[in-house]
């Protein structure tokens, strides 16, 4: 398959990385036929649009308004459908550099197929009349993927809930995280990161964390990026057992960790697609309202909607759908006009 004794620079790939290319090229061929299937049904559903402007300039066409407007929607759902079947989110692939803060345990590890621990230590002064989480700062870990970049669409998330095996030489306590945010190095502001989603890890009620203890944050939209990063802002109040009470002021140990999880597209979508389907299935679904208002229609219609069957005199519903669209419309526009400012800047 052309990759027996390949190597990046001088380092070889191991039987994994291999794979993994292997694994990459796949996905990018079925992206290049999912954007064929998507084209050619929007090229249908456009055709039936075009057919109601032709009837408008004389053309004769059989078919009614209404039922023209609804195969358009149809095609367009269809489109919708596929991609957001095929988005299934699964763990990302491949391996990244970890790197952090002072005090970050993880360093020169490698976090493989999205998932990881990332843990800190700190120490801080303390004495019993102050609160705290006041001393704590706030701690962060970048995330460098190997090979092509990343477009992350979620990520889930639990605390750590014991001290680590390999931590020594001192009395260590656990300190929970609170407040946590998800970052992307941004290449339209020179590589500086900015906030994805901010999130909050429920505080924990036992020691032992099970598959139901993750919170998850799905539907993330973002440009692609090698880099990323995790911070946490701020931290749970410690137990009162564990402080200090009798000396005035002296130094504790702790640690923090957070185990994550990063998740991409099993089959990634093309964001420009998308908005162009997105606008044109809120156009479509609009005009079929206005015209079967006009009409005083009241034969029931179903259309697939999130995978429900759903009759488009429900107007609330439907009305809802449109809104849902456009706001994640203006949420992609937002994405594309970013990416081309970049190119622009560079090009000059």
């Amino acid at each position: 398959h052309g990759y027996n004794a390949v190597g990046i620079g001088t380092r070889v790939l191991s039987m994994e990385q291999i794979l993994h290319r292997l694994i990459d090229d796949a996905r990018t061929k079925c992206e290049e036929a999912q954007r064929f299937a998507v084209m050619h049904t929007n090229a249908l559903a456009c055709l039936a649009k075009l057919k109601i402007n032709a009837k408008s300039c004389g053309l004769d066409v059989t078919d009614s308004d209404e039922s023209l407007l609804i195969r358009s929607c149809k095609e367009y759902m269809e489109s919708l459908a596929l991609t957001e079947k095929n988005a299934k989110p699964t763990l990302v692939l491949g391996e990244a550099n970890l790197s952090g803060c002072v005090g970050f345990r993880s360093s020169k590890k490698i976090m493989k197929d999205g998932s990881a621990l990332l843990d800190w230590q700190m120490k801080v002064r303390q004495d019993s009349s102050t609160q705290l989480t006041s001393t704590f700062r706030e701690v962060w870990s970048r995330i460098e993927f190997e090979g092509p970049s990343k477009r992350l669409v979620g990520i889930k998330a639990r605390p750590l809930c014991s001290i680590p095996d390999d931590a020594s030489g001192e009395v260590w306590r656990l300190l929970e995280p609170k407040d946590c945010i998800l970052q992307v190095s941004n290449s339209s502001v020179g590589g500086e990161f900015v906030d994805v989603v901010a999130f909050t890890l429920p505080k924990k009620s036992t020691n032992t964390l099970g598959e139901h203890d993750w919170t998850s944050f799905d539907g993330l939209r973002t440009n692609k990026s090698k880099s990323w990063r995790l911070v946490v802002k701020n931290y749970y109040p410690c137990n009162p057992s564990l402080a200090v009470a009798a000396q005035s002021s002296i130094f504790q140990a702790y640690i923090v960790g957070v185990e994550i999880q990063l998740l991409e597209s099993d089959i990634a979508v093309d964001n420009l697609q998308r908005l162009h389907t997105l606008h044109n299935t809120a156009l479509a679904l609009m005009s079929l309202q206005q015209l079967r208002q006009s009409e005083d229609t009241t034969n029931n219609i179903d259309l697939v909607i999130d995978g429900k069957s759903v009759d488009i005199s429900s107007n609330d519903c439907i009305e809802e759908k449109i809104r849902c669209m456009q706001t994640e419309c203006a949420k992609l526009e937002a994405l594309y006009m970013e990416a081309a400012r970049t190119v622009h800047k560079e090009s000059q």
